[in-house]
């Protein structure tokens, strides 16, 4: 969720705003150029959280990294906590418990 809902894209769209702010406040630290209208192209920020998500998502999050880091990947079920060590798992095809050390 940290990738598609949460931290990526709402630092993402927090960045995009000091952004802004630095550039309508620039003046007073002696930058010169920067018009006075600042705006904000929501497509381009659009484009900017997607491809952070994507990099994100290939280099850390897919199931193949997971996998190549050992651990189990299971997609389609739904998962709750037992206890510390164990988790419930059920799909399509049924219910499994997984237990960590």
């Amino acid at each position: 969720d940290c990738t598609w809902v949460g931290c990526v894209p709402s630092k993402a769209l927090i960045r995009c705003a000091h952004a802004c702010h630095e550039a309508r406040c620039a003046e007073r630290f002696g930058v010169k150029g920067i018009a006075t209208e600042v705006s904000c192209d929501w497509h381009m920020v659009k484009q900017h959280i997607k491809s952070c998500q994507e990099k994100i998502y290939k280099q850390d999050d897919s199931p193949e990294v997971l996998e190549a880091a050992g651990i189990q990947v299971r997609l389609g079920c739904h998962a709750s906590f037992l206890d510390a060590h164990r988790m419930q798992l059920t799909g399509e095809s049924g219910s499994s418990v997984v237990t960590a050390e």
